[in-house]
């Protein structure tokens, strides 16, 4: 996430096979609104459907603009979180 205004967002994900891939990227073009927002809220993590780009096989990577709104919520839910207690638990 770039905190510059308009918030800019990228996000890579790894998925298992070409097949899962191909699946997530027509359900987050086809659906974006059910995967892309913040979790316990209404807020929407974009404010335009997002760009998807295929990386090779098996890797998407997503570019959107974040609305002010949730990205206040999103690094406020960052914030709170305890990564070193997390990753000392793995």
């Amino acid at each position: 996430m770039a905190l510059q205004n308009p918030v800019k967002a990228r996000l890579l994900l790894k998925m298992n096979s070409s097949k899962n891939a191909a699946e997530l990227a027509r359900n987050l073009h086809d659906q974006p609104q059910r995967w892309l927002r913040l979790a316990d809220s209404e807020l929407l993590l974009y404010s335009q459907p997002p760009e998807i780009q295929r990386q090779g096989d098996s890797n998407l990577e997503l570019r959107f603009t974040l609305p002010e709104n949730s990205a206040r919520l999103l690094l406020e839910r960052i914030a709170k979180t305890d990564a070193g207690a997390a990753l000392t638990a793995h």
